[in-house]
């Protein structure tokens, strides 16, 4: 923290130039080790001179990978978590495994299908994986750790948070000091005046919603 100041960054500039310098990095060398690859087997000689480099160029990518998400995990630490910093962080260790496929396939001399495949089904595992993660809940239960370690907490954002972090959020409702309940109050009374609207109309029924305006109508 201390030198991330003294350079004149800020922990958002940090994580970003990070990732940023990530996507660059891995985007490049995945073009030259892929392309260079083809080249060698195409020209039959696929020899130890080219993997070992490869090998090493591809752990140091990895090395890369690894300060990206530390750098997000220490604005997350400062700051808390939101959907899109959990969304990078996912992409990131997506992208370490892909990396990891990558070496797989230089050892064992697969094809470029095998490597195609692969990183397809990460992505897929990535899609499925935030689909049925209960995203605005686990972020919500995320910062109220935080909360709780910290005393530290960001109650406007919270507040704006779907349905399914309501209950989560309304459970510290009564540790936080007057300003942040009266934060969380007036965003959670705003949100049960609009559920209250949607609850009219069957087409708009969802179990979430009405397990937010059940809590909601207990609290407020």
């Amino acid at each position: 923290a201390v030198n991330i100041e003294n350079n004149g960054f800020t922990y958002a500039e940090y994580a970003r130039q990070g990732f940023w310098e990530l996507l660059v990095v891995s985007f490049f060398t995945l073009l030259i080790l892929l392309g260079a690859d083809a080249v060698m087997k195409r020209s039959g000689k696929r020899l130890a001179a080219f993997i070992v480099p490869s090998l090493f160029i591809t752990v140091e990518v990895i090395v890369i990978i690894i300060s990206a998400f530390k750098r997000l995990m220490l604005y997350q630490s400062t700051y808390g978590l939101t959907e899109l910093r959990l969304y990078v962080a996912g992409f990131i260790i997506m992208l370490a495994v892909i990396f990891i496929v990558l070496a797989v396939k230089l050892i064992l001399k697969k094809q470029h299908n095998f490597f195609a495949f692969s990183a397809l089904l990460c992505l897929i595992i990535f899609i499925v994986s935030f689909n049925l993660l209960n995203s605005d809940k686990f972020i919500a239960q995320k910062n109220i750790d935080r909360f709780h370690r910290t005393g530290k907490i960001d109650t406007l954002y919270l507040g704006t948070l779907s349905e399914d972090a309501v209950p989560t959020v309304l459970s510290i409702y009564d540790e936080l000091n007057d300003e942040d309940k009266i934060v969380i109050k007036d965003l959670m009374i705003k949100k049960k005046e609009r559920l209250e609207l949607w609850n009219k109309d069957w087409q708009g029924y969802n179990t979430s919603r009405e397990k937010a305006l059940e809590v909601l109508s207990q609290k407020f």
